[in-house]
């Protein structure tokens, strides 16, 4: 144990107040406080203290010299007497010593002496090879740190706790190819091992490492947190023979299992389209899909399924459609109907409206839906059902020759009313019955344009034709009608008749009948066209003249 002393001719200066004029001697008592006795001292209040006083105590550090017992005052530093008497108190710090157990024997660290009180520094931490320190704890299990900030009065032994680095180790499972484990700090930079290590292996290829009991690949970057064991993956030559179950043959598939691969060309079969690859046909759950090789060679069957049938029927009555032909297909051909038979029934005076599929609305009523020419067939039965509707014509009882006949099948409209063949005849208008007796019309005529949901023959009900020359000044003016009909004069006579009242003041007028160009004292009142030809002038009701107007 090392002892310390102190001098006090070092000291500084104690300034202690006396009311006394004069200076007498004043004395300096020390209370050692267990260290090595010190004389007192006396001296004249204000001297020079010259004396080299000094105290040691084993196993302890002189701290310095208090005014009080509790050590709450200043600390004194003597280099002049008091202006009193005074009695000094030492002040200890115990000695300690701190011990380290490193638990390598390769690894040491000194013991250190401090002393109670002191900031706590150990100094560096020791170091091992592949390992973490942990730091230094009060008890061999580890169970309690050493966080002290000072010192305290007890010795010390720290015990140093140690982590070791991580561990990469790996499996090859190759039989005699062993790679050495790799331990490092953990997050250091991880170079990729060297491939020399794969054997030659045609029937064998090397995929990549992968953590022990995961389908996570480890990449070498960093070395992991904690110790891991990677796993070399392997991928193998595999081979999936094809059995078509009397099919066209299929070649073999040989791969490395992992390896992406796709369906080979499917086979065929009379009749037949092929519904899948299966490794039990028993059980539909085991279907191939063709995506990666499998791990191991197996044997893949072929299940074949009908082809689908297209079916034509005659639906002219729907409630009772009969069947025509029907054809099988494979999926996915495209289905046209030309030439195809779809019944006859021109005797029914029926229309063919083309083919049609089937469906049923939300009532659950029958609709029908007009087949697209070259739609691809699915892998479901098809029915066509060749649609008619009854054809609509209209006949127009002697018309002109062209314009006899309409068909109107396709919901078409009659926009003017036909002609007459006889070009002698009035055409009063077309009606659906005329009365044989009374050569009389039976309803109301059609009107035009006109459109029909059925077929009919239209008959024309006629009178005789009739012209009226109005004759006004030197120009006349031909009003064609037929016998008996209500006449309506033309915008032209109009006119001329009233530019006629205007340009002379004229009033009354009328209409004169002339026979063999000489007019008649018979007035003509048009209102009808007469049975037969007529010839009429306009004159003046009051002078007989017949005014010359042009129009």
């Amino acid at each position: 144990m090392k002892k310390f002393f102190i001098s006090l001719v070092a000291l500084s200066t104690l300034s202690l107040l006396s009311s006394c004029v004069s200076t007498p001697k004043r004395t300096i008592t020390f209370d050692t406080k267990g260290g090595t006795e010190v004389d007192s001292i006396s001296g004249v209040s204000g001297s020079k203290i010259t004396q080299n006083i000094s105290t040691t105590k084993e196993g302890y550090v002189f701290k310095g010299w208090y005014t009080k017992e509790d050590y709450t005052s200043t600390k004194v530093e003597l280099s002049t007497y008091p202006y009193a008497n005074v009695t000094l108190y030492a002040k200890w710090a115990k000695e300690i010593t701190v011990n380290f157990v490193t638990n390598f024997t390769d690894v040491t660290k000194e013991s250190l002496t401090e002393v109670e009180g002191n900031i706590v520094n150990l100094g560096e931490n020791p170091t091992q090879t592949n390992y973490y320190f942990d730091g230094w704890y009060l008890d061999s299990d580890f169970s309690t740190p050493f966080n002290l900030v000072e010192y305290g009065v007890d010795d010390l032994t720290l015990y140093a706790k140690w982590s070791k680095y991580p561990t990469l180790y790996f499996e090859t499972g190759i039989e005699g190819v062993i790679i050495p484990e790799i331990t490092k700090a953990k997050g250091d930079t991880l170079d990729p091992i060297d491939s020399n290590w794969i054997p030659e292996d045609q029937t064998r290829k090397f995929v990549g490492w992968f953590i022990k009991d995961t389908n996570t690949q480890f990449y070498f970057t960093k070395m992991p947190d904690e110790n891991t064991t990677i796993v070399a993956k392997w991928s193998y030559l595999r081979t999936i023979t094809f059995n078509s179950e009397g099919g066209s043959n299929v070649v073999d598939i040989v791969a490395f299992s992992g390896e992406s691969i796709s369906a080979p060309i499917a086979p065929t079969k009379a009749n037949y389209y092929l519904g899948g690859w299966y490794t039990d046909l028993s059980d539909d759950s085991t279907k191939f899909s063709f995506d990666v090789m499998p791990d191991s060679d197996i044997t893949l069957y072929a299940k074949w399924i009908d082809n689908p049938v297209v079916s034509y029927y005659d639906a002219y009555d729907k409630n009772n459609p009969i069947l025509l032909s029907s054809d099988s297909k494979m999926p996915g051909t495209k289905i046209t109907t030309d030439g195809i038979n779809h019944g006859n029934h021109s005797s029914d005076n029926a229309l063919f409206l083309g083919w049609y599929t089937k469906e049923t609305d939300s009532s659950g009523n029958d609709i029908y839906v007009k087949f697209v020419e070259n739609t691809l067939i699915s892998k479901e039965n098809l029915n066509l059902y060749a649609l008619w509707q009854e054809q609509i014509v209209v006949n127009f009882e002697g018309a002109k020759t062209n314009q006899q006949s309409y068909d109107l099948t396709d919901g078409s409209t009659i926009l003017t009313s036909p002609e007459l063949a006889d070009d002698s005849k009035w055409l009063v208008g077309w009606y659906e019955q005329i009365d044989s007796t009374t050569n009389k019309p039976v309803g109301n005529p059609i009107s035009f344009p006109f459109t029909s949901d059925k077929s009919l023959t239209l008959y024309p009900y006629v009178v005789n034709k009739v012209t009226i020359s109005f004759v006004i000044g030197d120009s006349t003016y031909d009003l064609i009608g037929g016998e008996s009909l209500k006449i309506n004069l033309t915008d032209d006579i109009q006119n001329a008749i009233e530019t006629y009242k205007t340009a002379n003041s004229i009033k009354n007028y009328e209409w004169k009948i002339v026979e063999n160009n000489i007019e008649t004292s018979t007035v003509f009142d048009p209102k009808v066209f007469p049975d037969s030809n007529l010839v009429v002038k306009l004159v003046n009701k009051d002078t007989g003249f017949n005014p010359d107007i042009e129009l």
